[in-house]
């Protein structure tokens, strides 16, 4: 009698230390069949503790009715149709009693016409648990647990999973990580994906940075540790996730924009370079796959940019229902993440009722594309298929002519693309440019337009903290402060010359992590007196310095400051200015003693000749 009390009224029994947890609830041979566990959590027994299975009356036919009920506040309207042994069952004998701590399982069923469950639609379904506190108390309602179970209809729902295997970005530059996160990445979360995306008709998008990372972490790779580096954790990961990856078939696969750039981002601030700088990257990389701008962020801007581009979209931010559809100028799948989310406080937010809500909103849907990003994801995808969903590709969405749809509200995130970050990925691009020049060997050069992708990756949309840690490490490994302190030239501020051709040493220290080929160049600020000429190339290893000689020629006594710097070998300036200050103070006397000398050899061969002269005549005289 409480128990139907409560159904009646609508309200939830007071709180008890009984639980009731369903295990599974599954449509089987006409048959609905609930599982559960229920447990004594008190540390007092029960008594005449029975199971009840229960209904809603209420079908749920849309995905409106669906998102609604998953978040009402409002318990659904229902009942336990008939009492019979299928339906009901003591968990307790006569006068027995479910002790503290002890639980007991069950299992409820009845088909659908003895639940008068209609076909085409999605019900509540669960459990009441009641029981009595004493051997000969009243027994009441103590408990329930609810799910949904979907009765399929006459058509097949299509069903299209796609894996999305990226990871927020980590890598500075070739062999260099800001952390080792994506270690534990690889093989924990993206393994687990990587076995998702290799099921029958499971298709998959792949950024290509995390493909180029992992391909870099696999012949070994360091780690920033303080103001030094330490080897990496990953480097066997890598290699079993990239022989994983590599066993997927080319057929099923697309891959993303470079680094999942913010586009909504830049097109707010009136920049098409974000996407410009994600197709040269992409057109880039050794994945020959076809192209697919995986977005969060959308808006009617981005969606222009990118249609523009001839470029398909596939983003969560439209909602789900219609799967591929023309939007502004883009061609548009409209996907969802499986598994939503369940705040009505009379079901539990847990995996069964989640798995149960994906099927209810595919069937209702009737063609709908699922995004699976998370090792729970899959999970959830994969107890939520069915047999009477029908399994497609992401070719056979794509395939069809896509129908024209208006932009929807999109869900407000921030950017991961700021003014301040777009200048700031100007002046890095530019010390990349000039770290590539003084160390040709380091990628850093062709690495420009990948690492201003990563700085504009979505996945730093509202984490801005971490993204200005992430632009702050690779500043400090490639960028302007990089080359400024990195690069350092000494010198004697004071060289006097001992002759009118000379040489003067200068120190070159290298404070990158890389090898770098450089050259000191000068410039005399009175070249007519006294020319300072350029050093030639030297080679100096990390962390250490090498001597480079300039050569000095004089033509006059004075003093002249000269300004030095290094360069690279193509001209591009890598150091400030030194001033040296250049002596010449002896060149009058060494130019007096050749001039004396010069007098004397004069005199002597002048007198030998007369000698000579005199000798002759005196001996014609004779």
């Amino acid at each position: 009698r409480a128990l139907m009390e409560h159904e009646r009224a609508g309200t939830a029994p007071a709180a008890s230390a009984v639980d009731v947890q369903l295990t599974s609830v599954v449509l089987t041979g006409g048959q609905v069949v609930v599982t559960g566990t229920v447990t004594n959590n008190s540390s007092a027994p029960v008594y005449s503790v029975r199971a009840d299975l229960w209904r809603s009356r209420q079908p749920l036919t849309t995905r409106e009715e669906i998102t609604e009920s998953l978040t009402s506040d409002d318990l659904p309207d229902g009942a336990a149709p008939r009492l019979d042994t299928a339906m009901s069952t003591r968990l307790t004998p006569a006068g027995g009693a479910l002790a503290p701590q002890a639980s007991s399982t069950f299992t409820l069923r009845g088909t659908l016409a003895e639940l008068g469950l209609g076909r085409d639609a999605s019900y509540w379904v669960g459990a009441n648990v009641s029981a009595a506190p004493a051997v000969s108390g009243k027994r009441s309602l103590v408990e329930r647990d609810r799910s949904l179970v979907t009765v399929p209809g006459s058509t097949q729902p299509r069903v299209a999973t796609v894996v999305v295997l990226s990871a927020r970005p980590t890598q500075i530059k070739p062999n260099l990580f800001a952390d080792d996160s994506l270690a534990q990445d690889l093989s924990g979360r993206l393994t687990t994906l990587v076995a998702a995306a290799g099921g029958a008709g499971v298709s998959y998008v792949i950024d290509p940075s995390l493909y180029d990372a992992a391909v870099d972490m696999a012949d070994g790779y360091r780690v920033v540790d303080g103001t030094g580096t330490r080897a990496g954790s990953g480097q066997q990961a890598a290699q079993q996730w990239l022989a994983g990856f590599r066993e997927l078939t080319a057929e099923s696969g697309y891959r993303g924009l470079y680094a999942q750039p913010d586009i909504a981002g830049g097109a707010a601030l009136g920049t098409t370079s974000v996407l410009a700088r994600a197709q040269a990257a992409t057109e880039a990389s050794p994945l020959k796959l076809s192209t697919l701008a995986m977005l969060d962020r959308v808006d009617a801007a981005a969606l222009r940019i990118v249609g523009n581009a001839g470029i398909p979209v596939l983003t969560t931010a439209v909602g789900g229902g219609r799967p591929w559809s023309l939007t502004e100028t883009a061609d548009v799948v409209g996907a969802v993440t499986p598994g939503p989310q369940v705040t009505a406080p009379q079901v539990r937010n847990v995996a069964l009722t989640r798995a149960a809500a994906t099927s209810a909103l595919s069937r209702a849907a009737g063609t709908e594309v699922r995004l699976v990003r998370t090792a729970e994801d899959a999970s959830i995808d994969q107890r939520s298929s069915p047999g009477w969903l029908n399994r497609v590709t992401l070719d056979q969405i794509i395939a069809q002519r896509p129908t024209e749809r208006a932009l929807g509200p999109t869900p407000a995130s921030l950017p991961a693309v700021t003014s301040g970050l777009l200048a700031r990925a100007s002046r890095l691009s530019s010390a990349m440019d000039a770290y590539g020049s003084a160390a040709p060997r380091s990628g850093v050069a062709n690495a420009i337009d990948d690492t201003l992708c990563r700085i504009s990756s979505e996945s730093w949309s509202g984490a801005r903290v971490y993204q200005e840690n992430y632009l702050d490490a690779i500043e400090a490994r490639v960028g302007p402060p990089a080359i400024s302190d990195g690069i350092r030239l000494s010198a004697t501020p004071l060289v006097t010359m001992a002759s009118a051709e000379s040489t003067f040493p200068v120190t070159v220290t290298n404070g990158l992590t890389d090898t770098i080929t450089v050259r000191v160049a000068a410039q005399s600020a009175n070249a007519q007196r006294i020319e300072v000429g350029d050093s030639r190339e030297v080679t100096v290893r990390p962390g250490d310095s090498e001597t480079a000689q300039l050569p000095v020629e004089a033509s006059g006594n004075g003093v002249v400051d000269a300004r030095v710097h290094v360069e690279a070998l193509d001209g591009r300036r890598l150091a400030p200015d030194v001033t040296i200050t250049v002596e010449a103070t002896s060149l009058g006397a060494v130019g007096w003693v050749i001039t004396v000398v010069s007098g004397v050899v004069l005199v002597a061969s002048t007198a030998w000749r007369i000698r000579q002269v005199r000798r002759s005549r005196g001996t014609t005289a004779r």
